[in-house]
This record gives structure tokens, C-alpha cells and sequence, in this order.
């Protein structure tokens, strides 16, 4: 942004220079910003002499008057000097051309210094603080010689200034968002990681659940095996309950016979010989059956 597409001719600074600028500790960094501050304004002295003498060549232009020679007769052109029009004409020229080349000089002095007093933030700092200081007491030449910029010298002095102070105010906004920027980096990382940290026991929880589910499926399946089962031995037991009422109503039909044919034996006791021993069979007849009853019913 700062840095000028073209190199000016008759450069002050090199790219070793630039190279330098941003890799001097602080001692060597107050020294060369020293250094490199006094060639540009002296150099911008230098050119503002220029264009101060361009502007007092066009002041005298215009204030070019008539002399005496004027007056002498064309037909004595060897007596004649230049008129007041050529005078004119030739201090507007000779200004012109002086102040054109002064602002070229100009220009590719200024690009040139504000790309170097931008190279690097540090370094730019250091040469708005030391020409700064310049600009107000004034410096000492590579002679030796105790400098005060003029009016114009300082009016292009400030401008490298404050295009080095707009690189500094750039610089320093994007190192602010460059801050932001980080902290949102590590913001959004906590956040992902907190987010993970909370799928991650989500996970475990989801596992738990489906664990838990399987183990109650397993249950519920075991129950209803445990339940058909049940069924299966509620039917068995079912049936051997019926079945072991018609044995009991079989029994007791055949009591039933048992009894009467006893009666009948009893009635026939009393008639015959073998009462005594028919009693005798009838009673344990009596107790086979009784038992058998106590049986089927167990």
C-alpha cells in the first residue's frame, strides 16, 4: 500500500538499507534512524531551496520593469538590451524549469522516504519521532552545519510524517484484528471442544440407554419364555387335574358299586355258612378302596 511501484533515480536508500531497518537492535535502530532522518531532510532542504528559487524567479518576472534602454531606437538594436517582455519571458522560463525539476525531485523524495519509514512498524516510529524532533530544532548537516527547515521544507517533511503515521494507524488496526481475529480462533476452539466434551458424554449416555435396552429386552424375552412356560405347565396342570377328576368321579362310581355289592354280601351274611369269611373280604375290600381314594387324591 505504502510502497511506491518505481524506484527514483539517485536513491538515498538501498534495499540493504530497508533489509537493515528491520533487524537492528535499539542502539544501532536510534543511530540509523539518526542518520537516515538527517539525509531526508536535508535532502528535502536541499529541493525546497529549489523550488523557493523558482518561486523568486517568477516574483521577479512579474516584477520586470522598463530601464533606459528601452528607449533607445530600434535602429540601434547593438545599444538595445532585452526588453522588459524578454526579461520576463526568461526568468518565467528559467522558473519554470527550475520548479518542474524540484518537484520531480520532490516527489520521488518523498515516495522514496515514505517507502522506506514504512518498512516496518518499529522503524517507522522511530523516524516519525526523530524527524519530528528535527523539524522543530532543527538538525546538523554531514558538514557540520546547523539546519532549519524553511516553510516549504517542512510542509513536505509533515507529508512523509503523516504518510508514515497512516501506516502506523494501519498497521495498528490490523494488529487489532488480527488479536480479534485470534481470540475468535480460540473462542470457537473452546467451543467445538466443550461441544465435543458434551457429544462425547452424550455418547456415553446413548451407549447406557442402548445397553440398558438391551438388557431389558433380554429380560422381557426371558419373562415371556418364563410366562410360556407357565402356560405349558398351567395347561399340564390343567389336564391332570381333569384327569385326576374323572379318576376320582371313576373311583367314587366304582365305591359307589363297591358299597352296594357290600350291602348285598351283608344281607347274605346272616344267610349263609360263609358269612364270617365274606365279612372278613368285604372289610378289606373296604380299606383297599379307602386307600386307593387317599391315593388318586394326593
Amino acid at each position: 500500500m505504502f510502497e511506491i511501484i518505481t524506484k527514483p533515480k539517485n536513491s538515498l536508500f538501498s534495499k540493504e538499507d530497508i533489509n537493515k531497518a528491520k533487524s537492528l537492535n535499539p542502539k544501532e535502530l536510534e543511530d540509523f534512524t539518526e542518520q537516515k532522518s538527517i539525509a531526508i531532510l536535508s535532502n528535502i532542504q536541499r529541493v525546497s531551496e529549489k523550488i523557493e528559487e523558482a518561486e523568486r524567479l517568477t516574483r521577479e518576472a512579474d516584477n520586470v520593469k522598463r530601464d533606459w534602454t528601452d528607449y533607445i531606437p530600434p535602429v540601434f538594436p547593438f545599444l538595445r538590451g532585452d526588453s522588459k517582455t524578454e526579461k520576463r519571458s526568461k526568468l518565467n522560463t528559467q522558473a519554470i524549469a527550475l520548479h518542474n525539476e524540484a518537484i520531480g525531485e520532490m516527489n520521488n523524495l518523498i515516495q522514496e522516504s515514505i517507502r522506506f519509514t514504512t518498512c516496518s512498524a518499529l522503524f517507522g516510529l522511530r523516524m516519525i519521532e526523530t524527524m519530528s524532533a528535527m523539524m522543530v530544532g532543527g538538525f546538523e548537516s554531514t558538514d557540520g552545519n546547523l539546519i532549519q527547515l524553511t516553510k516549504e521544507g517542512k510542509k513536505h517533511a509533515n507529508a512523509i510524517i503523516q504518510q508514515a503515521e497512516n501506516f502506523l494507524s494501519h498497521q495498528e488496526k490490523m494488529k487489532r484484528q488480527d488479536e480479534e481475529q485470534d481470540e475468535q480462533i480460540q473462542s470457537n476452539k473452546k467451543s467445538i471442544w466443550e461441544l465435543q466434551k458434551r457429544l462425547e458424554e452424550q455418547d456415553k449416555i446413548d451407549e447406557n440407554q442402548t445397553a440398558q435396552i438391551e438388557h431389558n429386552r433380554k429380560l422381557i424375552k426371558d419373562l415371556e419364555q418364563e410366562l410360556d412356560e407357565k402356560d405349558i405347565l398351567d395347561e399340564s396342570q390343567s389336564k391332570d387335574i381333569k384327569s385326576n377328576q374323572e379318576s376320582i368321579a371313576k373311583l367314587q362310581e366304582e365305591s359307589q358299586k363297591l358299597q352296594e355289592k357290600i350291602n348285598q354280601l351283608e344281607s347274605q351274611v346272616h344267610k349263609g355258612k360263609y358269612g364270617l369269611f365274606i365279612s372278613i373280604g368285604v372289610t378289606i375290600l373296604a380299606v383297599v378302596a379307602i386307600v386307593l381314594n387317599f391315593v388318586i387324591k394326593t
